[in-house]
């Protein structure tokens, strides 16, 4: 049993309670940081680089505006008491059947290498987008790809990385009043590619543009390989089916705002990649 108090967390374990995560939004904290807000200097991170991934804060009750979480692996989860809360309170129930990697790559999914696929929200355990996305369309080829992370903890496996894509999902539309999460695709540590506005719809970062973000913070985490892969076949198919100029260019994130993202380490290596633009894009 989890019993979840507004001034506190406290969890009575039990053998399939296996783990809890919370994500934030609107943190008075200059210090922790959840999906990208972040007060930095564009791309320094010389002088201001302790940004620290969030997974299991106390809470005060009045220092967020919304909070979001993630039970996995649990049958038995009760919240108290419901005097507490002085605001809407909605509940979502995702239900994830433990996989292998086999599993995860067969339904809902577009496989670009016999490991690697972009996983649907279908199978990633979200919901339909809220009305209006049609007023959100994206012109084809886009000429920009822009990178960053979430800035949150990372995550290492399919269930993993579905949980928090559906807390990602949850803080965007309920909080933010977004259609979907805000990002064209996310990058698991899993290896995978999780759709998210997919190729068609205008993300909330930049028109005409596409955003990739990495599940992690990567201020403090390195960049995986098979992250690396993922990400590179996806701009490879983005080409091939003319959703992206052959001539594309590939930023990071804090070249087009003031933000740590997509954090040091993932910034070293974009350098790295074809296609990487060093200019700012205003």
């Amino acid at each position: 049993m989890l019993l979840l108090m507004k001034h506190g967390m406290r969890t009575t374990s039990k053998e399939d309670v296996a783990s809890v995560s919370v994500s934030q939004s609107d943190l008075h904290s200059s210090t922790d940081h959840t999906d990208e807000d972040e007060l930095a200097t564009v791309c320094n991170f010389e002088e201001d680089n302790g940004a620290q991934a969030i997974d299991l804060p106390v809470f005060d009750g009045y220092s967020h505006r919304s909070i979001a979480v993630n039970v996995t692996k649990s049958t038995d989860v009760k919240i108290r008491p419901v005097t507490q809360f002085y605001a809407p309170v909605t509940i979502h129930q995702h239900f994830t059947k433990l996989v292998n990697n086999k599993d995860v790559l067969e339904g809902n999914s577009v496989a670009l290498d016999e490991d690697v696929a972009i996983l649907t929200k279908e199978r990633w355990g979200g919901y339909e987008m809220r009305d209006g996305w049609q007023n959100r369309s994206l012109s084809h080829p886009v000429e920009l790809v822009i990178i960053g992370h979430t800035a949150s903890s990372p995550c290492s496996t399919f269930e993993e990385c579905a949980s928090k894509m559906q807390t990602f999902q949850n803080l965007h539309v309920q909080t933010r009043g977004w259609v979907s999460i805000g990002y064209n695709f996310v990058i698991g540590g899993d290896g995978n590619v999780y759709q998210a506005l997919g190729w068609d719809i205008t993300n909330y970062t930049r028109d005409n543009s596409i955003m990739i973000s990495f599940i992690g913070n990567y201020v403090i985490n390195e960049v995986k390989n098979k992250q690396r892969k993922a990400v590179q076949l996806l701009l490879e198919q983005g080409v091939e089916l003319g959703k992206l100029a052959s001539n594309y260019k590939l930023v990071a994130h804090c070249q087009v705002a003031n933000t740590l993202s997509p954090g040091q380490y993932l910034l070293a290596d974009l350098k790295q990649w074809p296609h990487y633009y060093a200019g700012l894009i205003t």
